[in-house]
């Protein structure tokens, strides 16, 4: 039999582990919490003929009317959890490199964005 004291640090061991194991998944090194999006500014691609159906996940934060914003990392992942695209976003408006990949993880677009707007690549 396992005395009384030694069941209670295994617990607190146990919650300890489970506690830093999901750490990651609700905070970056930003301090946002990465989520499921919803609409949140500008949309991640322009000429869908179907809506995308995976899982979106992204960072949010709220502007000074209390809008719902994406900001920072954004990530799309298929139906079967292979990414599907990838960018960023400042205040809603993208930013920085976006890339899609198609079903079979093939790169089929890379495109720059600054200010929402797209650029030549840098």
């Amino acid at each position: 039999m396992i005395p009384y004291d030694n069941m209670q640090n295994i617990r607190l061991e146990k919650l300890f582990f489970i506690f830093l194991s999901t750490l990651p998944f609700f905070f970056s090194c930003s301090g946002k919490p990465f989520r499921p999006c919803t609409e949140g500014g500008q949309p991640p691609h322009e000429n869908l003929i179907s809506p995308f159906r995976g899982t979106k996940r992204c960072f949010q934060t709220q502007d000074a009317s209390g809008n719902t914003l994406n900001d920072g990392k954004y990530y799309e992942m298929s139906l079967d959890d292979t990414l599907a695209t990838e960018g960023e976003y400042t205040m809603g408006k993208k930013t920085g490199r976006w890339i899609e990949y198609n079903e079979k993880g093939k790169k089929i677009s890379d495109k720059y964005f600054h200010d929402g707007k797209e650029i030549p690549r840098p």
